[in-house]
């Protein structure tokens, strides 16, 4: 009788522990069409060069600054530096911007808080957010249009080509700094 129970017992954490997979699996496909359908309306944009009423926008702050919580995105944006871009500027760097479209985004499996320090959107003057970015300040995962994914140097690559000189001395520390986190 005690064989039997146990049998059971073993078979119903198997059959949860399938269910729990299953549904793990279809959330991060379901991530991962959402990000691939937001870089495709990025990359129709920029194939058809019709960058003219695109405007790329860089939100940052200090990236060693400690704040009492951790910021989303709003508080960043009501904090920070920006810089904009217009699409006449954008049209020059065409290959960053493929670059873009064309990564292969992968959702995290394992879930960080945003503190945000980066935050940087490309917005259509009719129809408002394209694709978003928002980098974090103490993890190398990024969220894209509000999904967790794992890092890519296509994202710091969009910094380095847009953001002014002086800047990038310092995003180029930030991403030194948390790469020596996850070694």
């Amino acid at each position: 009788m005690k064989k039997r129970i146990a049998a059971g017992i073993i078979m119903l954490i198997s059959f949860a522990g399938a269910i729990f997979a299953s549904r793990a699996l279809c959330v991060h496909m379901r991530r991962k069409g959402e990000l691939r359908e937001a870089q495709d309306n990025l990359s129709r944009i920029v194939e058809s060069e019709g960058l003219g009423g695109v405007t790329l926008t860089i939100h940052y702050a200090s990236l060693t600054m400690d704040t009492p919580w951790a910021w989303d995105v709003e508080k960043l944006i009501k904090h920070s530096s920006k810089v904009s871009i217009e699409g006449d500027e954008l049209k020059r760097h065409m290959d960053v911007l493929r670059e873009l479209c064309d990564a292969n985004l992968t959702p995290a499996w394992k879930k960080s808080y945003l503190n945000a320090r980066i935050y940087y959107v490309f917005e259509a003057a009719g129809t408002g957010k394209i694709f978003d970015v928002a980098m974090n300040s103490g993890d190398s995962n990024i969220f894209a249009n509000g999904i967790e994914i794992k890092g890519d140097d296509v994202f710091y690559a969009v910094l380095r080509t847009f953001l002014p000189e002086d800047l990038e001395a310092v995003f180029k520390e930030f991403k030194n700094r948390l790469r020596k986190r996850h070694i």
